[in-house]
Order: structure tokens, then C-alpha cells, then sequence
């Protein structure tokens, strides 16, 4: 199970998932809150999609929903990060929080 992390940006908190590791070695950030890129765009999911951020590497299926030319891609089909995830391994649950 995954912690939050509780920031504060400016005087509001948001909370945060910290940072996934698949078995292969790939990390991404994947957020879902109404201060992130997702649908429902709500504190409380479920979520059909959700922000990815920040990929230890390039990912070219994700180029689709790219922020600009940041390393952020916004409403990215839960679907997709599924399959991201499945194609890295899975989640690696052993692996330390970061």
C-alpha cells in the first residue's frame, strides 16, 4: 500500500502518492487529485485518468499527452498506466519510497 505524502505549495497542503518503481527499474509519479491533470478532477476517485509525471525514461506512448515540453503528461487513461506498469514488470513492492 502507498503512503501519502502530505507538501505544502504556498499556505495550501496538497497531498501527494510518492514516486512508483516498477521490476525493471522504471519510476514515474502518478497523481490523481483536483490539483493534478486527472478525470474526475476530485479529491476522491475512482479516476479513468490521471497524471503522469517525471518517467526515469522516455516513454513514447505517453508522447500523446504531453504538457508542452515539460516531463508532465495530463488525463493519461488509467488503462494506459496499467499497461505501462504491467509491460515494467509490475510494481515493485520491496522497492524503497522515494
Amino acid at each position: 500500500m502507498l503512503d501519502y505524502v502530505n507538501i505544502w505549495l504556498g499556505k495550501y497542503p496538497r497531498r501527494i502518492a510518492p514516486r512508483l518503481q516498477c521490476k525493471s527499474g522504471l519510476t514515474l509519479s502518478v497523481q490523481a487529485s483536483r490539483h493534478h491533470y486527472c478525470t474526475p478532477r476530485e479529491d476522491a476517485g475512482p479516476w479513468f485518468q490521471v497524471e503522469v509525471g517525471y518517467p526515469s525514461r522516455t516513454l513514447r506512448t505517453l508522447s500523446r499527452w504531453r504538457d508542452g515540453r515539460s516531463s508532465v503528461y495530463g488525463y493519461v487513461p488509467v488503462e494506459r498506466v496499467n499497461a505501462i506498469i504491467a509491460r515494467n514488470g509490475g510494481i515493485d513492492w520491496d522497492a524503497p519510497a522515494s
